[in-house]
């Protein structure tokens, strides 16, 4: 399963002059975590593993090119699901609609944030399911060929 970005942190808690000290040189081993997906396989790996009725904001790491890669084989699109998908693909594969899913490049989003998506056969792609998709967001990403 996919672990969660999890946000840069310092735990800066005093609790005496040694004690203190160690744990301040120790949060800043602790802060160098990442917060945003390098891989678009890692972001629909984290989505795969959690319910589909949840929101979700995949925040997608700046200044990268994302290579999509190209369908291989033969499934059934309209038993398709989310692990099945990402599956499906040779190298990353495309974001896929999922509905209450925010996608932004960074933290704020903004398009100078230069996240790419470039290549492949489909760069975001809405898997077949019995409810129609709804409450998408894309923010501040490029769509290459």
């Amino acid at each position: 399963m996919a672990n969660k970005p999890t946000q840069n942190r310092t735990v800066g808690v005093w609790y005496g002059p040694r004690l203190g000290r160690a744990l301040w040189l120790l949060s800043g081993m602790i802060s160098s975590v990442c917060a945003c997906f390098e891989t678009t396989g890692d972001a629909m790996e984290y989505l795969a593993s959690i319910s589909d009725t949840d929101d979700a904001t995949i925040e997608l790491c700046q200044n990268q090119i994302f290579s999509i890669g190209i369908q291989s084989g033969e499934f059934d699109t309209d038993k398709l699901n989310l692990t099945q998908a990402v599956a499906s693909f040779q190298g990353e594969p495309p974001l896929f609609a999922r509905s209450r899913t925010h996608y932004k490049c960074g933290q704020t989003g903004g398009s100078g944030g230069n996240c790419i998506l470039r290549s492949g056969d489909v760069q975001f792609w809405t898997v077949s399911t019995p409810k129609a998709v709804q409450d998408v967001l894309v923010e501040g990403i490029t769509f290459e060929s």
